[in-house]
């Protein structure tokens, strides 16, 4: 039986086709190039299916586990969702933090994978947890920025928002559930799957509806503060 983890790629691949399309709709109709920080994003969710993809199989290629590919792609994703807070959040004080948690996360993968965490034969756990605190102060910031602006009038119709509340949900509860699994599911993968699969789920349900809400433009009313 197909573990349900492995399945969360066709939910992947499948969110990013519908943002293609909603994208391409939305792009033809305005004909402005108002959808900059949308496009990167659309991008990632193609790279994400093809991590997911390259993980699903690389065993079976390469006869090792695939534990490369997704420390890959933790240090990928996390120094991606840097620039991209970076290229939202106005205060350069804000930015300026985003700058040095990018630099500390680098840093502490470079060590980590030299002289910590095998990158071969395990996750790289300590990589990502760190990864995921300042990717949580990031949205903070950004979330922030929206509840002091008029933004927060029309949040349910940001673009952004929706996909900071996906990013948010999976690894907020991800990282708390994956230190749990460690020490008390003792490694099930049944238990461990399910709930990876789930997350997967709500966190492609948030960045669907972020794509539909594209018609309508209400991510650019930060300012600096």
């Amino acid at each position: 039986m197909v573990e349900l983890r492995f399945l969360s790629k066709y939910l992947v691949l499948a969110t990013a086709f519908i943002g293609l399309f909603f994208y391409l709709v939305n792009y033809t109709k305005h004909k402005k190039r108002q959808f900059a920080e949308t496009e990167y994003f659309l991008l990632s969710v193609f790279i994400m299916a093809g991590f997911d993809f390259l993980g699903s199989k690389f065993t079976s290629w390469f006869g090792i586990l695939n534990y490369p590919v997704y420390n890959t792609y933790i240090i990928t994703f996390m120094l991606f969702y840097y620039w991209w807070y970076f290229r939202l959040i106005k205060p350069k004080f804000k930015k300026n933090l985003l700058i040095a948690f990018g630099l500390l996360f680098l840093s502490f993968s470079l060590v980590n994978i030299f002289y910590i965490q095998s990158f071969y034969t395990g996750i790289q756990n300590f990589t990502y947890a760190l990864g995921v605190i300042f990717l949580i102060i990031s949205i903070c910031f950004y979330f922030i920025e929206i509840f002091k602006s008029d933004m927060v009038l029309n949040i349910t119709k940001s673009t952004h928002f929706w996909f900071s509340l996906g990013i948010l949900l999976f690894h907020g509860t991800f990282l708390p559930f994956q230190v749990a699994s460690e020490f008390f599911l003792l490694g099930d993968q049944k238990i461990f799957s399910t709930v990876l699969f789930f997350l997967n789920f709500v966190m492609c349900i948030c960045f669907i509806i972020g794509f539909y809400t594209m018609k309508k433009n209400y991510n650019n009313q930060i300012t600096d503060m």
